[in-house]
């Protein structure tokens, strides 16, 4: 198709005659509609007063060029990666524009109806978006309060949180402390009216409060223990305090929070504490084991888990495993050469590369122990021939070892 050559045509147009033919291309098309605001908004330094108005245009310009994929994808369940990213960007572009320019109190509710219908649904797996682009809608305490009994009004665990948050945030203590009394159920939602009366200077409610969440409360106690924890402080209850902190060490025991509550303690304290903490630790995964019992220094356990396990070749913890591994090359490197040769497993059959890149990456770990570790460079050229003679003919095989092995292409 040759390019649009018009130049005579338009030498013979007069000016309104032009302003037609924008008029008429640019009501058909959001996108020629959207370019041409742009264009003309880069060339003319338009009047202040004038500015709302452009960026209300350039506002729903996009709406009309999104709204059909946005259909789509609600109505689907989701789509293309291209289609929910583009999307995504418009109505990003359209937040920036409700953001930074003064847009009427019209035409921002009526963006907001347009909108709220494909929230409600929530289908189109750009919760986040619309979202974005309802609050930056929302300026004064009218739009806010509006939004909020939208939320409500259409109803949801997450939407009614929302709703929640946006009563707080403008100040309609009622209506916030309604919903609220409806749902008391989660650690975070006694943590959520603890904060609102805290906030408020009422202490002794804000205590008994959480006083009373500590014992009735479901799941999602971080923020409430939490709590809890800062007011025994404050009041210098070391006894109830430690409880506290240890309830928030072993409810999803990790190394990190091992270490934190250790440090909490003095010698004392600890000697108290550690027997039930290793109680707890034998109940908890294979992996965060390995950890604990490495920090430690128990490394014989630590083998034992380690063995276990087995060679994680695609668990998501893999690097966190072969790490500790490491730390037990030279206490146990008998046992680890064992450990790595169940990663390599057979590498005299046809593979993909990735497998071929893997095997390569456990000869390498293999390599470093009988060379670094355990002395032994013969051990590991007997195995590297070995490695060459039996995939001789698998060329990709030799390209993928090639790029990782260091001395796989040394002459024998």
């Amino acid at each position: 198709m040759k390019d649009f050559n018009g130049g005579k045509l338009l030498e013979q147009a007069d000016p309104e005659l032009l302003k037609q033919l924008i008029h008429q291309l640019a009501t058909k098309d959001p996108f020629i509609k959207r370019e041409c605001l742009d264009f003309l908004q880069q060339k003319i330094n338009l009047p202040p007063h004038v500015i709302p108005q452009v960026a209300t245009e350039k506002m729903w310009a996009l709406w009309e060029e999104l709204v059909a994929d946005l259909s789509e994808l609600d109505e689907y369940g989701g789509g293309s990666d291209d289609t929910v990213d583009q999307v995504s960007d418009w109505l990003s572009q359209i937040e920036e524009l409700l953001k930074e320019h003064d847009i009427s109190k019209e035409e921002r509710m009526t963006f907001l109806e347009e909108l709220l219908p494909f929230i409600q649904s929530g289908n189109a797996g750009m919760d986040d978006a619309l979202h974005d682009a309802a609050y930056a809608a929302c300026k004064d305490h009218e739009d806010w309060e509006y939004l909020a009994e939208s939320f409500e009004k259409i109803g949801g665990d997450w939407l009614v949180r929302q709703a929640m948050k946006i009563y707080r945030k403008i100040g309609e203590q009622e209506k916030y402390l309604k919903l609220r009394a409806k749902k008391m159920i989660y650690g975070r939602d006694y943590y959520d009216l603890v904060t609102f009366y805290s906030e408020r200077g009422d202490k002794n409610r804000a205590l008994a409060l959480a006083q009373d969440g500590m014992i009735k409360g479901e799941g999602c106690m971080e923020e409430l223990r939490e709590f809890m924890a800062n007011h025994f402080s404050e009041s210098g209850n070391r006894s109830e305090f430690l409880k506290i902190q240890f309830m928030q060490a072993t409810d999803s025991l990790y190394l990190a929070s091992y270490e934190k509550f250790k440090k909490e303690c003095s010698p004392a304290e600890w000697q108290e504490y550690e027997p039930q903490i290793l109680k707890i630790l034998e109940k908890t995964s294979s992996t965060v084991q390995l950890k604990i019992r490495m920090f430690r220094q128990e490394y014989e356990q630590a083998l034992h888990l380690l063995q276990k396990i087995g060679y994680p070749s695609h668990s998501w913890d893999a690097s966190s495993i072969l790490q500790e591994a490491t730390g037990l090359e030279t206490k146990f490197p008998k046992q680890i050469l064992e450990f790595y040769q169940q990663g390599l497993g057979s590498f005299a059959v046809n593979a993909k590369r990735k497998v071929y890149i893997e095997q390569a990456r456990v000869a390498l770990k293999i390599r470093h122990l009988l060379i670094n570790v355990m002395n032994q460079p013969e051990k590991w050229k007997a195995m590297l021939q070995e490695m060459k003679f039996l995939n001789k003919r698998r060329k990709s095989f030799f390209e993928e070892f090639s790029k990782i092995i260091p001395d796989w292409n040394i002459a024998e």
